[in-house]
Parts: structure tokens; sequence; C-alpha cells
């Protein structure tokens, strides 16, 4: 006998050719959609034989109409468009969000989603710092995912088999960027990794791994600095390379603020970008072009994590919640290179003697 499973809310704006959120406003009656699409929509509701889950929506019904932003960093600018991206998508929704900053605290994090809980959020998007104990939303009261749908960004669970998440390919990211240094004439090429606990470190330091070991070149382990992703962190794992007998030509700095502190201490003990040493980096963005060199980078697209986060938060607050199999989405987004000016051609001949 065969049993049809009703369709999830993604297949129905798949079918119809519109996005998850007009299917959604379609769903809960709102406004801002058309006599055209709204018949479209309706007529992909009855023919995938869409089935709302009836108590989900109960329960649903009784939480506000705003969704929870929790961010380890908000000063830094990356955190910062990301919330643009989500609180545009939110608002044209008919939703508000409420942002939560961590400081990269994962104790502070925790306390940080109960309070969302606590206000009756419809939805949380999250970039985690929690590695030590797993998941918060399988570990704070009220938190488990068939209550609010969690959605991860920037820093991934990878020991779940069921979660929802928007990210780019981190290391093949990082196995491009270390390549066009590597195309470059470099092939002594350190990395600044971050927090190597953290997907994101974890993966960017594959990637400069695998693009070496490509190559054939020498992945030295101690040109491989650990550290947190900030500029003090930056400042600090510099030095370390810097006090290094055998230098690198060129570093990757895992993150934006990595790169702006290796910048400063590079300056400070008198070296020249890119003359003596390249630096290369992810999510450099600097609109006021004050930055010298300009950074080369390999960049996420941060608006469009917002976008997407809200997206599948609004899909899993009408979806069926018997369908599990359906409600883990991964969504990865293509990476942006963009090439500066801190990166030179390099001969091993013309190295410095510092």
């Amino acid at each position: 006998m065969l049993i049809k499973i009703s369709a999830s809310i993604r297949e129905i704006a798949e079918y119809a050719g519109v996005s998850v959120s007009t299917v959604s406003r379609v769903i809960n009656g709102m406004d801002r959609v058309s006599g055209e699409t709204r018949e479209k929509v309706t007529k992909a509701l009855e023919f995938l034989d869409y089935k709302p889950n009836e108590m989900a929506r109960v329960l649903r019904g009784k939480r506000s109409n705003t969704i929870g932003i929790v961010v380890s960093d908000i000063s830094n600018n990356f955190f910062a468009k990301f919330i643009k991206g989500a609180e545009n998508a939110a608002m044209a929704e008919g939703y508000n969000i409420l942002v939560c900053n961590t400081d990269s605290d994962y104790v502070k994090e925790r306390e940080c989603i109960a309070l969302l809980l606590s206000k009756q959020v419809s939805g949380i998007v999250l970039a985690s710092v929690d590695f030590e104990s797993g998941p918060v939303c399988s570990t704070v009261p009220g938190g488990r995912k068939e209550d609010v749908p969690f959605v991860y960004i920037d820093n991934l669970p990878g020991h779940l088999q069921e979660y929802n998440s928007v990210s780019i390919d981190n290391a093949l990211a990082s196995r491009q960027l270390t390549q066009y240094l590597i195309s470059c004439g470099h092939k002594d090429i350190a990395i600044l990794a971050g927090a190597v606990m953290e997907s994101t470190g974890r993966d960017r330091l594959c990637g400069w791994k695998e693009a070496m070991a490509e190559s054939g070149l020498e992945a030295q382990d101690n040109w491989a600095i650990p550290g947190a992703f900030t500029l003090e962190s930056g400042i600090c794992c510099m030095e370390q390379l810097l006090a290094k007998k055998n230098k690198p030509t060129a570093v990757i700095a895992a993150n934006n603020t990595i790169a702006y502190g290796a910048m400063l201490a590079l300056r400070q003990s008198g070296y020249d970008v890119p003359g003596d040493i390249s630096l290369a980096a992810f999510d450099v963005d600097d609109e006021t072009r004050l930055i010298s060199p300009k950074i080369t980078t390999m960049n996420q697209p941060v608006q469009n994590f917002g976008r997407e986060a809200i997206d599948i938060c609004l899909g899993l607050m009408c979806d069926d919640e018997s369908n599990e199999h359906k409600r883990s989405q991964q969504i990865i987004l293509p990476h942006d290179f963009i090439e500066g000016e801190s990166v030179g051609e390099w001969l091993r001949s013309a190295r410095s003697g510092r």
C-alpha cells in the first residue's frame, strides 16, 4: 500500500515558482500577495496535498511575531550585515527581530537562548560558539527543535545528523584562496586559523592543508596558528609567526578581525605588505576604502545568509511537523573572491633576509 506524504512548504514554493515566505503569507491569510500569485499557491497546495499540523499551528499561534537572532560579536561588520539582511527579510513578512550578543561566550549564549525562548519567539537564528556540550537547542529547556525552529549560520553543529543551516563551503573557499597564493609563486604559506574547535575555523584549516598537499607543498604545523576570531588574536598570532626563524612568505587570516590584527602586527614590526609578506583573508569588506593595501579576500554573501535563515524559519513555522525527514535544510551559498593589493608575486630568490 502506498502512503501519500504531505508536501513541505518549500516543495510548495518550488512547485508554484514563488518564495517560501510568499507561501507562508498565503497559508496564514496575510496581505501583500497578488490575486494571481495567491491563486497559483492555492492550486499548488491542493495539488501537492499540503496538510499543516494543526496542533503545531495552535502552539505557534501563542508565540510572538518576533524572531530571535544570536551572534557572537555584534561589533563585527560581518554580523552587522547579517543582522541587516535578516531584519529586512523579517520585517517584509511582518516579523520583528530581537538581537542578542554573546561575546563568543557559550555560557552567555545559553542565557541568550533561554531569554529568547521566554519571550515566546517564533524562531531563532544562531551563530553558535557552543562546542563544549552540543547544540543549545537540545540543552536549553524548551529549546527542542520541534518546539521552536533553530537555524544555524557561520559555525555549524557538525555532530548533529539533522539541523537547519546557511553557510558557504568553507573548506573549498580556503582551498581556493590557498591555491591563489600558490599561483602567485608562494610556497611558504601560513594560516591564522581562528577558533579551530568551531566548524568555520576547522574547515578553513582543512582547506589550507588540502591545497598545500595537492600542490606537493609542506603544510608546516607550526605555521597553522589557532586562536580566536578577534583583533587581539590576529596581533598575537602574527607576532608568533614573526618570531619564528623561518618565516612564511604569505599568510591567510581566517576572518576579517584576525586580518586587521595581523596587518597591525606586521606594520608595527616594520614589515611591508605585500613586499615582505603577502596577506589574504576571509570576509574583509572595507566600505571606507581606508585600509591600504586593499586586502585580497574570500567573502561570504552575509546579507543573503540573513535572508535565507529567515526564509527557513518562516517555512518551518507552518510546515508539517510530522515530515521530520524533510525539515533539515543545509543551504550552501556561493562565496566570492575579491582580488586586492595585499598579495604580491613571489620569487624565492627575492625573499627578504629578515
